[in-house]
């Protein structure tokens, strides 16, 4: 691994916008455009990407054309490193869904960025967008502290995210 990449995760519905065709997305173009720049520059190796073990179950449950693409990306060598959902990570998310009021799998999702030492995560879920991290993560989260890096954001994806 190279030390100086940056590491950004995503949470499901962003991979899930990224893998369906055009005339199924819900969201608007740039969160598909966004999710398509961040895995041209993993393919560049310019950063890595990450995802929680609760986001390739939830992959898994798509059309096989869909999961096809995703498994096709996976066999080049670009695939997303998968953290594993642990008790650790499984108790931090239940503090911090209490804290910020977000729903068990979101609160998975951004443990699971902090944990993999991410500087984004990108979703497109209003809980989490609305999440402010430094003052939830340092000042409401139970036990061990959970501390995000350094400039550490919360974001829809989009196309010039690198440009930042």
């Amino acid at each position: 691994m190279v030390p100086d990449r940056k590491i950004y995760a995503a949470d499901s519905g962003c991979l899930i916008e990224w893998l369906k065709p055009p005339e199924e997305r819900q969201h608007p173009p740039e969160v598909a455009g966004g999710m398509s720049k961040l895995i041209e520059a993993v393919k560049a190796n310019k950063c890595r990407f990450v995802l929680s073990a609760m986001a390739l179950a939830e992959v898994r449950k798509l059309n096989e054309k869909q999961r096809e693409k995703f498994d096709a990306l996976c066999a080049r060598g670009y695939n997303p490193a998968v953290i594993a959902v642990d008790a650790q990570i499984a108790l931090r998310a239940a503090h911090l869904g209490e804290a910020a009021r977000l729903k068990p799998v979101d609160a998975v999702h951004l443990v699971t960025a902090i944990v993999a030492k991410a500087v984004a995560l990108f979703t497109t879920d209003k809980g989490l967008l609305r999440v402010d991290a430094r003052t939830i993560l340092l000042k409401r989260a139970k036990g061990k502290p959970l501390a995000p890096p350094a400039g550490f954001s919360i974001k829809k994806p989009h196309p010039g995210f690198f440009a930042e």
